[in-house]
């Protein structure tokens, strides 16, 4: 439950906190563990700041598949553990539907084959670790569906879904 607390408080807090790149910029890790908090805490203009700047690292070192698994056996693991599995999920359904368009993290931004269409490219994938996070017992809800949304399918192969966790990421696709 921790890591719901902190969001509810992220929430709470009067002031947004500076993006956490401004404060943590040595490795993927920490800032694989800061872009589930304002997710977590539905601040979702911040969450975009994050996963671009998660997007523009093309250092292999910082492939999403490189993350390491973060149980540890803590209290609050099951929980944590299936939101950041399905929050890695989504983050990379989200850079591999940007590289599709020809988006690129690095320079040139955008990356043309010569008929035009998207270069090829290696997609992203998540680490293995992910795939072994089991569904929560019990509904877990970071936030609501805001009430103009609500009417909008749910993919069946939602991450967040198939892990009984009710969340909305759509900032994650702003890079």
């Amino acid at each position: 439950m921790a890591l719901v607390q902190a969001a509810v408080a992220a929430r709470a807090a009067s002031d947004v906190p500076p993006p956490v790149w401004n404060i943590v910029d040595a490795s993927p890790r920490p800032t694989r563990t800061h872009l589930a908090v304002p997710a977590v805490a539905d601040q979702g203009i911040l969450l975009g700041y994050e996963t671009e700047h998660l997007w523009k690292h093309s250092d292999p070192a910082w492939g999403l598949h490189l993350l390491p698994d973060p149980r540890d056996g803590n209290v609050d693991g099951p929980e944590r553990d299936a939101v950041m599995a399905s929050f890695l999920e989504d983050v990379v359904r989200a850079f591999n539907w940007c590289l599709t368009l020809g988006l690129r993290g690095g320079a040139p931004p955008v990356e043309r084959a010569e008929d035009g269409t998207a270069a090829p490219f290696i997609p992203e994938r998540c680490p293995d670790w992910v795939a072994s996070v089991p569904p929560l017992p019990e509904r877990l809800v970071l936030h609501e569906v805001r009430p103009e949304l609500a009417h909008l399918p749910i993919p069946l192969d939602d991450p967040y879904l198939k892990r009984n966790i009710d969340a909305g990421t759509g900032y994650l696709t702003t890079v």
